[in-house]
Order: structure tokens, then C-alpha cells, then sequence
């Protein structure tokens, strides 16, 4: 590790009133200078040498014209490192013009390694000096070299001026722009690391939980964690202060509101999506998107449930990997229709109820069945609109099982033959009919069409009830579980709830390269394909970017209808 001083040569002044030693007050006591270097890079010199640290190297940045300045520098730096009886470091010179800079950058960060320590004399050179520094500033601390010190020195009032808050100044808007493009809170957390302002670190603890939760795609606690930020950085604009620094992060809080399209002191899910998009955090943004967009349905009115409904909901959901509204969308209310009670039936009792779901495959008697089902403690299911599917299936179960085995093909054919009304219960399954009688009822409680088969309900040419679900909104979909605001167009409902499953779908599952369900069926491919959604390939980033965009504003556009 070394310690480095750069420093820009001015001309050499020969006029004998601008070649008399000048004494400059500095927090060392008297720092003399004749030439316009002289000053300042003595009293970084002796500044380490206070502190017991070594100059190690001197970087004279120098044009053809100061060369002769350089000399007479580097006499004035030999007698002054003898005065303090200190080694005199190694002054390098790199040549330059006013318009080489870029090689000049290039040339003086060559000469750090990381670890180095630099010193800045900012006082010489030309007009433009100033920029070149801070541009070499920012490549040495890419590089992992720490600025320490920059100084200046003045000649009206002779004196020298520490301004590495200043440059400081820069390392915080940098951190802020990182934080509002990638969600990145370590670098505004280490510049604040010291402060005391309980504002500023209610913000920065607010900014940390928000990181984390981007970079691990963790979005179960978002909503609380979007309500801190917004707090906290509303809470830090109104304080009085006089930290310099709390000053500069307050005038950026409004440009990180604009960035996270907060308004009206509000930051909700489809900010975020957005905020991701602009970002290029696809994989963030569709995570969120997908997670956590039903609960701003559920809370925007897009749908509604019952309070009793809500609570069964909650207590059934403490098992599940994602939150109530997640599974309250999905696997109820996209699952959920009108048409298909018998479906949502067998659905339920295999999932929640035990007694009937043995019964179904251990016992034949509808009677005692019956007697099962009117104990399930719900109002949902009407055991005298059940009966005759019931019997239908107990019928064509006890046709083709014996004692929980499947028959021999000659002895189910021969059952189906005395029977013919049973063939069309099992013509498109004869093949692959399930060796047990318990596989048998599993596969007829997924299969929607199968289902509405046995209830005689109206032909439909869809199996999945998702499908199903989005194509009969236009049916006014209601019920005694869930209904649709009214206030909007079935079309409109469509598309936002068709965007959703696309993405959950086809998007969510190929970016994780796993599925919380069964690969994407035939029949979705051929549904989303014929309403024009990508699904032959894998999507590149702007597809992904422009469809999340389109579905972002379709809910957007919704909500501002004023439909709660």
C-alpha cells in the first residue's frame, strides 16, 4: 500500500512579485510557497509525516511549457522533505496536453495499485484540471484506491483549503444513482456509516431491507418493506439538519421518488414492476409481478370475496410457500367457476375432506356418501344438485374397479357394454385407465370437461379451469365465493387476468427453470398462442420487457377509471 500525491504543474512565473515566497496558514501552522505547486503538496507532505506516514510517490502532471516549473518543483520538494528530515519520495512525471487527457487518465491510474492511498494537490494546471482530477478520482476508486485528502491552495487570502468533501460529495450522488438503478444500498450505507442523523439511518435501514429483498427475489414481506421506504424518506425530507451531507441526500430524495414513480407519497406493486423494467431487473420484475400483483387486485377491487371467505382462506394458507392472496387468485378464484360446481366439488373434498374422499373410491353407496357430504361444515355445495354426478361416477367407478383394483379389460369392457351410458364417461381414457380407483377419482377431480360430463352441464372446449375462469368473465362471472367489479369491461378483466397466468405460466416458470405446477399444458399453449402470446420459444429480454410493460399500463389504465 502507498501513499500518492498528484499534482498539476503549473507555468513557471518570472515577474519578481510573483516570485517572492508567500506564507499560506493552514490546520499544520505555515506552509511557504513561491510557485503555485509548492504550497499544497508541502503540506500534504508534511501532513503524513505528522502522522508518521511515508510519501511514497509524487505524479507531476506536466506540459511541454511547465517543464522548466517542474525542475524548480522538485528542488523545492528536496529541501523541504530535508527540513522535516524525511526521505524524499520519487517524483514520476507524466507528460501532457490540454487535450490528452484521456491517455493522462490512462497513464497516472496506471500507477496505482488497490490498497494505494491518494493525496490531490487540485490548485494547478489548466482551467479544466478540475474535471480531469475527478475523472481520475472515480477510475482510482473503481480500482480500489481511497482518496484522502484533496486540497487547494488561495492566493487572495493565502491559504489552504481541505475540499475532499467535496469530492466526497460525488461517492453520494454515485450511491444514490446505484440505488435507484439497481436497488443497491451498500454503497449509500458505508458513505452514511458514521452519521448520526436517526433520520438518515431509518432511510438507509429501509434502502438495506429493499436491497435484499431485490437481489434475493424475496417478495412475501414487499408491501411492508415499499411502506418503510416511503415513510422514512418522507420523514427524512421534513428534517432540519446541518450535516452537509444530510442536506445534499435531502435535495436527491425528490429525483429517488420520481425514479420509483412514488406519488402522493404512495409507492405501489406496479411502481416496482416498472421501476425493475426500466432497470433491466426482468427476472425481479416479473417475480413481483406475478406474487404479489393479486393482492393489489384483491385491494384495488378488481375482485371481491366475503370476510368469511377471506379468514377460511387465511388459515387454510399457513402452510403454503406463497400468501393468502397468491393462493386466494390462483388455485380459488381462477379455479372458481360458476359453470362447474361439481368440479369444484371433487376439487375441494380431495384437498380438505378425507371422509368423503375415501368413500368415493373405498365404498360404492351413494347413501352413505350423502351423509358424509352434508356434514362438511360450508353453504357451497348443494348435495341435491350433486346427486346425480355422484351416482354417475360411483356407477362408472363400480364398472371398472373391484375392491380399489381395476378390472381385467374383458371384465370392464363387458361392464361398459351392459351399461353403454357409461362409455362416454371413459371413451377418451379407455387406454390409460389408472390401475388404482383412487388415481381414478385424482384424475377426474383436474379434469374440467370430465367433470362437466358427469353433471350434464353444458359442453365446454376447455379442460383447464384457469381457461375456463378467464372465458366465461364475459358471462358476468358471480357467485357465492368471488364476483368481478362490475365496473369494468370483461374484456378489460380478460386481459389483465390472461396477462397474469402468461406470465406465471410461461415466463416465471422457464426464467426460474422450475414450476410450483406441471409443465404447461397443450391446451394453454394452443389458448395463449391463439391470443397471440409468445410460447414456441424462450423469450429474450425485450420481449419480456415490452409485454410486462403493455400488462403494467392495462392495470394501470384500470385503476384509473376509479373502480374503488
Amino acid at each position: 500500500m502507498a501513499n500518492i500525491i498528484i499534482t498539476n504543474i503549473s507555468l513557471l512565473k518570472t515577474d519578481d512579485k510573483s516570485r517572492s515566497e508567500k506564507n499560506y496558514n493552514s490546520d499544520l501552522c505555515g506552509i511557504s510557497g513561491i510557485n503555485t505547486n509548492d504550497a499544497p503538496v508541502k503540506y500534504l507532505i508534511k501532513l503524513l509525516a505528522v502522522g508518521k506516514q511515508p510519501i511514497d510517490k509524487i505524479i507531476a502532471v506536466t506540459t511541454k511549457e511547465a517543464e522548466p516549473a517542474l525542475e524548480t518543483f522538485e528542488d523545492t520538494i528536496n529541501s523541504f522533505t530535508e527540513e522535516l528530515n524525511i526521505p524524499c519520495p520519487l517524483i514520476e512525471k507524466v507528460s501532457t496536453s490540454e487535450n490528452e487527457f484521456s491517455q493522462t487518465i490512462k497513464e497516472v491510474t496506471e500507477k496505482f495499485t488497490a490498497g494505494d492511498k491518494a493525496f490531490i494537490d487540485t490548485t494547478g494546471g489548466f482551467r479544466n484540471s478540475s474535471y480531469f482530477l475527478m475523472c481520475v478520482v472515480r477510475m482510482l476508486e473503481y480500482s480500489g484506491v481511497k482518496l484522502e485528502k484533496a486540497v487547494y491552495s488561495r492566493f487572495d487570502n493565502y491559504s489552504i483549503n481541505d475540499i475532499t468533501d467535496i469530492y466526497r460529495k460525488y461517492d453520494l450522488i454515485n450511491a444514490v444513482d446505484i440505488f435507484t438503478k439497481f436497488g443497491n444500498s451498500y454503497e449509500l450505507e458505508q458513505y452514511f456509516s458514521n452519521t448520526d442523523e436517526p433520520a438518515v439511518k431509518e432511510v438507509i435501514s429501509a434502502m438495506n431491507a429493499f436491497s435484499d429483498m431485490i437481489s434475493l427475489c424475496r417478495t412475501s414481506e414487499l408491501s411492508s418493506i415499499l411502506e418503510k421506504l416511503n415513510i422514512s424518506l418522507v420523514k427524512l425530507s421534513s428534517t432540519h439538519s446541518d450535516s452537509a451531507d444530510t442536506i445534499l441526500f435531502q435535495s436527491l430524495i425528490c429525483t429517488i421518488r420520481e425514479k420509483f414513480y412514488m406519488k402522493n407519497n404512495c409507492i405501489e406493486y406496479p411502481d416496482i414492476v416498472r421501476w425493475c423494467l426500466d432497470n433491466r431487473l426482468i427476472q425481479q420484475a416479473v417475480t413481483i409481478y406475478v406474487e404479489r400483483m393479486p393482492e393489489f387486485f384483491y385491494k384495488k377491487g378488481l375482485f371481491c370475496t366475503s370476510d368469511e371467505i377471506l379468514e377460511n382462506l387465511k388459515e387454510k394458507n399457513t402452510k403454503s410457500h406463497f400468501d393468502f392472496y397468491y393462493e386466494m387468485f390462483y388455485n380459488n378464484l381462477m379455479t372458481d367457476s360458476n359453470k362447474n360446481v361439481f368440479y369444484n366439488f371433487l376439487s375441494d373434498v380431495i384437498k380438505n375432506s378425507d371422509g368423503v374422499y375415501s368413500e368415493l373410491f373405498n365404498k360404492l353407496q351413494y347413501d352413505s356418501l350423502k351423509k358424509i357430504v352434508e356434514k362438511i361444515p360450508t353453504d357451497k355445495y348443494d348435495i341435491a344438485k350433486l346427486e346425480k354426478p355422484l351416482r354417475r361416477l360411483l356407477k362408472t367407478r363400480y364398472a371398472l374397479y373391484n375392491k380399489g383394483r381395476r378390472k381385467e379389460k374383458c371384465e370392464y369392457e363387458k361392464a361398459i357394454k351392459e351399461n353403454p351410458e357409461i362409455w362416454k364417461y371413459v371413451e377418451n381414457t379407455i387406454n390409460t385407465i389408472p390401475k388404482e380407483a383412487e388415481a381414478f377419482i385424482k384424475n377426474t377431480a383436474k379434469n374440467a370437461k370430465l367433470c362437466r360430463l358427469f353433471a350434464d352441464s353444458d359442453p365446454c372446449e376447455y379442460e383447464d379451469m384457469k381457461i375456463i375462469f378467464i372465458e366465461s368473465i364475459s358471462e358476468s362471472h358471480k357467485n357465492k365465493k368471488f364476483s368481478l367489479n362490475e365496473k369494468l369491461s370483461a374484456e378489460k378483466l380478460q386481459t389483465i387476468f390472461r396477462d397474469i397466468l402468461y406470465a406465471k405460466q410461461f415466463i416465471r416458470n422457464k426464467l426460474n427453470h422450475a414450476s410450483d405446477e406441471e409443465s404447461e399444458s397443450e391446451e394453454l399453449q394452443n389458448y395463449f398462442s391463439a391470443h397471440g402470446y409468445n410460447v414456441g420459444c424462450e423469450l429474450n429480454v425485450k420481449e419480456i420487457k415490452d409485454f410486462m410493460a403493455e400488462a403494467i399500463d392495462n392495470i394501470r389504465s384500470c385503476c384509473n377509471e376509479k373502480i374503488y
